[in-house]
């Protein structure tokens, strides 16, 4: 999305052992700085309650991270030039390692405010960083592999991260968890200086369409955002509902546990929504493979959707906890095939790129920002069961209008997009 790339050169496809070898490295670099998201994710709410804010206030600001990226996302197609996903990265990385400072010494709620809007920004770089990682180095048939091996790290330390956090912190946060949060970012930090100096910088593709270079103004920009929002708008919007039902767990999902009465195992309802990624993403590419991305994208969000609405009629927290883990299971199948099919659109449209990726971005991160409301204002009125239960009617539903809606194979991408508008 911040890049602009200079059409009409011949680009070679980088070979198989710089990529092999240059994937894992992002996936190093990922899982270490999952880990110290992960124990930031711990840590953010204590603070905050610490500081005397009340429920209703921890979900506001906590919403304001995603507030930011959305509002990041529009406006980093103007602010950025001539970037690729190492200077992505590293931008990425300078940002983060300033959060925990601020978050270290934050207690009024301005200064909350402030680092949940770095966070938002930080952690939207993360994902162009890895669009843009995939979409030079990868072809298209490996893809949707790439995005679930990466997933499968991430899923790593996002698991890992609260657990080592909670030894070192429990309710009082002192200086202990941010020690172990920079450790992690330092070593994450040395797997980018290696994917710095590794091979495999080329984009891999074999016909590069030569296009005009050309500098949009910002009423361009706006114009060729919302053509661009409308011929992906399904793909979009199953990016919206996915990452809405991640929200709602990630919000309610610790409370709804402890409703389950599971006992010392009332961290298992999100250890079952958080492991499936890290056990199926290694095989995402292979169904996508066979089954291709859109019907494994679509197909995978409608059944994911569809194993929550037994929650409406279960009381048992063993039986949800398996539900649970079966949506998530799909979930973590279809997450890989539609970032990949992203990259697809990307590469058919090199000249929109920009675009691509703002929306995406975008539309995650509204996921994000009306999910937690949603989810809090329900839970309140109807109870955790027929909220989830709710949730995953709607979303079935409309994953299934998503599924009959969008034929990529009949009408191509590269057919509905629109023309490179340029100012004059």
């Amino acid at each position: 999305m911040i890049h602009r790339r200079r059409f009409g050169a011949h680009h070679k496809k980088p070979s198989a052992a710089g990529t092999h070898s240059s994937i894992y490295l992002v996936c190093a670099m990922m899982l270490f700085w999952t880990l110290s998201e992960g124990m930031v994710s711990f840590i953010v709410p204590l603070k905050i309650q610490n500081a005397g804010f009340t429920d209703t206030m921890l979900g506001v600001i906590i919403g304001t991270s995603s507030i930011a990226g959305a509002l990041f996302d529009l406006v980093a197609c103007r602010l950025f030039r001539n970037i690729f996903y190492k200077r992505i990265f590293g931008f990425m990385f300078i940002l983060c390692l300033s959060f925990p400072l601020i978050l270290m010494h934050a207690g009024t709620l301005l200064a909350f405010v402030i680092g949940m809007g770095v966070w938002g920004v930080y952690y939207d770089l993360r994902n162009i960083g890895n669009f843009d990682y995939i979409a030079r180095t990868t072809v298209r048939s490996d893809s949707t592999r790439a995005f679930g091996l990466i997933q499968v790290f991430q899923s790593v330390g996002w698991i890992l991260g609260p657990i080592i956090v909670g030894f070192l912190a429990g309710e009082a946060v002192g200086w202990k968890p941010f020690a172990a949060i920079y450790v992690f970012l330092g070593l994450a930090f040395s797997f980018f200086i290696a994917l710095c100096v590794a091979a495999g910088n080329k984009r891999a593709l074999e016909n590069s369409h030569k296009e005009k270079e050309c500098r949009r103004g910002t009423w361009s920009e706006a114009r060729m955002l919302g053509s661009v929002g409308r011929v992906l708008f399904p793909t979009l919007l199953a990016v919206f509902f996915i990452n809405f039902v991640d929200s709602f767990f990630w919000s309610i999902g610790p409370l709804f546990a402890e409703a389950l009465k599971l006992g010392f195992l009332a961290g298992l309802l999100m250890t079952a929504w958080s492991l499936p990624s890290m056990l199926l993403g290694w095989h995402a590419g292979r169904i996508a493979a066979r089954y291709s991305k859109e019907r494994t994208a679509y197909g995978a969000q409608f059944a994911s959707a569809l194993c929550l609405i037994p929650i409406f009629f279960v009381s048992s927290g063993v039986a949800v906890v398996a539900m649970v883990f079966v949506a998530a299971s799909f979930a973590a199948i279809a997450i890989p095939a539609f970032q990949s099919m992203f990259t697809d659109y990307i590469e058919v449209r090199g000249d929109l790129e920009k675009e691509i990726e703002s929306l995406e971005d975008l539309y995650t991160n509204l996921g994000y920002v009306f999910g937690p409301i949603l989810a809090g204002f329900s839970s309140d009125l109807l109870g955790f069961n027929t909220t989830f239960g709710i949730l995953g009617a709607v979303v079935a539903l409309i994953g299934f209008a998503l599924i009959i809606v969008d034929r990529r194979d009949t009408v191509p991408f590269v057919q509905k997009a629109p023309p490179l508008i340029c100012d004059i």
